[in-house]
């Protein structure tokens, strides 16, 4: 049986027309009147629900019809987009494609969409900040080449045609552009481009993602400027020196050079003792002015190594031959061991190798009061290699060390005497200059390293371990090579030679026409290049000994006049000096490049000018015949 307060609202209106339903069970007449009457209420019930849903169906139909064709077709696709689903993670859940506008609209970067023909069809939000804009609207359907400064659309045109035509590496690459702001100012932007394709896989534009990257832009033009600017101080720095030196030199080299003749004069014992200090501070003097600037490379780099073979016991001779005084004066023992070296040539920079146990010995000497200071050259073998087709040249490490008796280094200060300013409150030794500094440094560049070894009370040892390429010889009747340092006169060639020499230093002139007669020669002096190019015309001359940087016409200049044979009568092919303060280490490549046929540095040295001249004339001294070299 139904219970009618299933049924409340029916209920209601029966209680209302027939009253209380009494408790107690109706007539069989009674009751079959109520039901028809129920039934007959519940059918008109059903039948008005569902003719109100047909008229709400219709309604709303309608409504729909109505309304779309009031909206735009860009607004139907946004509605159709907003209540669309679309299937991620597998089917596992939906998202609505509203959440990717979110998501484009949030993002840091902008977006922005172009047509095939280069005009803005789309941009996001972010384009506001980006370019300065008040609203998206003055941007669409702009061409992108009017944002972009000039600099920029060539190199923007080539890389947008470069992806239409899809070549390879274009789709995705991070190109930087500058753009303009509203306000006219700049900004720069990446941008990493893809293709957009319709269904049938036509291009119908272009999606960019800009990157605001003016920062990282600002930043790489401060480090630029402050680079050239480094590099521009540097180069006047390197100038300055350069100068400097020229300008300490050319007075030295008159000092020097006088010294050297004094020091063959007849004097005493006592004289002799004078001149030769005097002439080992000026060479101390001229030691300090190249350490200087061969710093002043080390810090821009530029410190090289020029190869050539010699006799490694050549260098030890030298120095133990000039280092000898020094010993007897401050009562110190000096000794070398080095002839595990003596039958043997070796491929390397003989000056820098000089440079280097000169500064080591010269530290030692510096630093011991009493004892001695040692010299040892040792040989650590390694693996032969083939150099030419008739000799084997072999790797040979040549393990250096100088050891004093002095003062000694504390062991926590070590790593500072290889600084070039050493605190005045550190217990290292003091004044120790750049010499070990560029000592490490050519060390470095030649393959090997540097290291210090100390006992504070007992001493010091400084190694230097450098591989060499070597060649075995056997010096001529094992006779001991001389040395060009040794205190002993040049003796005067066979023939005399007609030699013109160009400078504009009056001491200078005096120098070298005094060098040049106690070697047998004669000169004639000039002061320019001028000068040297009208002597040529009126009389000959054997060879020319001419200083670089002179008045009205230098010496680059001149020797490029005679090379071309600008001046009749002339050999083209004569020998040609360049005399130079600069003395930077390399130049002679250049002076040959530039006409010289050789190239000598100032101070000059009186063997070092007979040995040059000598090498072109194949003149022998009285003396050079009874030497190995």
């Amino acid at each position: 049986m139904l219970s009618f307060t299933s049924f409340s609202p029916i209920t209601t209106v029966l209680q209302d027309n027939l009253g209380a339903v009494p408790e107690r069970t109706a007539d069989p007449g009674q009751l079959a009147s109520l039901c028809e009457n129920v039934a007959n209420l519940w059918i008109a019930a059903i039948i008005g629900f569902l003719a109100g849903l047909g008229l709400m169906y219709w309604l709303l139909r309608t409504y729909r019809e109505t309304s779309s064709k009031k909206l735009s077709n860009e607004q139907v696709k946004s509605a159709e987009a907003d209540t669309a689903f679309c299937a991620v993670d597998s089917g596992l859940k939906l998202h609505s494609l509203g959440h990717y506008r979110q998501l484009v609209d949030n993002s840091p970067d902008s977006l922005i969409v172009f047509d095939p023909e280069g005009s803005i069809t789309y941009v996001s939000p972010q384009c506001i900040s980006l370019l300065g804009i008040s609203s998206l609207e003055e941007i669409i359907c702009t061409r992108f080449s009017q944002w972009l400064v000039p600099e920029s659309r060539e190199n923007a045109k080539k890389n947008f045609q470069a992806l239409l035509n899809e070549d390879v590496g274009a789709t995705g690459a991070a190109e930087d552009y500058a753009l303009f702001r509203q306000d006219g100012t700049i900004v720069y932007g990446s941008f990493r481009s893809v293709l957009l394709k319709n269904d049938d896989g036509q291009v119908v534009g272009v999606l960019s993602n800009v990157r605001d990257v003016s920062e990282r832009k600002h930043m790489e033009q401060e480090l630029r400027q402050a680079k050239e600017a480094a590099e521009i101080a540097s180069r006047y720095k390197s100038e300055f020196l350069s100068n400097m030196s020229h300008e300490i030199r050319t007075p030295l080299h008159g000092v020097l050079g006088m010294l050297q003749l004094l020091q063959d004069a007849n004097l005493d014992e006592e004289n002799h003792r004078l001149v030769r200090t005097a002439l080992a501070s000026g060479k101390s003097l001229l030691s300090i002015i190249s350490d200087v600037l061969d710093f002043s490379k080390v810090e821009a780099g530029k410190l090289e190594i020029f190869y050539a073979h010699f006799p490694p016991c050549k260098i030890f001779e030298e120095l133990q031959v000039f280092f000898t005084p020094l010993a007897v004066q401050s009562g110190l023992e000096l000794h070398f061991s080095v002839d595990a070296w003596r039958p043997y040539l070796i491929n390397s920079d003989e000056s820098r190798l000089r440079q280097i146990l000169y500064n080591l010995l010269s530290n030692a000497f510096k630093y011991t009061r009493k004892g001695k200071v040692s010299v040892n050259a040792e040989i650590v073998p390694s693996s032969p290699v083939a150099f030419e087709e008739e000799q084997e040249e072999t790797i040979v490490t040549m393990r250096l060390s100088v050891s004093d008796t002095g003062s000694g280094v504390p062991i926590e200060d070590i790593d500072l005497v290889f600084e070039p300013v050493v605190s005045e409150n550190s217990q290292v030794r003091q004044s120790t200059g750049l010499g070990l500094v560029i000592c490490r440094k050519i060390a470095e560049l030649m393959g090997g390293h540097l290291w210090i070894e100390s006992i504070v009370g007992k001493g010091t040892t400084v190694f230097c371990e450098i591989p060499f390429q070597c060649i075995e010889y056997e010096p001529a009747g094992n006779a001991v090579p001389q040395s060009c340092l040794q205190d002993r006169a040049a003796a005067p060639a066979e023939k005399g030679l007609h030699v013109l020499v160009a400078d504009d230093n009056r001491v200078n002139r005096l120098l070298i026409q005094r060098m040049l007669k106690k070697l047998g020669h004669q000169s004639y002096l000039v002061e320019d290049g001028l000068q040297v190019l009208e002597a040529l015309e009126k009389e000959s001359f054997d060879l020319v000994l001419m200083d670089i940087q002179m008045p009205v016409m230098d010496g680059r200049k001149a020797a490029s006049a005679i090379r071309q044979g600008e001046v009749a009568g002339v050999d083209p092919e004569l020998p040609i000096i360049a005399l130079t303060a600069h003395a930077l280490k390399g130049e002679d490549t250049v002076f040959l490049e530039q006409g010289f046929s050789a190239h000598l540095p100032k101070p000059l040295d009186l063997r070092d000018l007979q040995e040059t001249i000598n090498r072109f004339f194949n003149l022998k001294s009285k003396e050079s015949e009874n030497s190995t070299y």
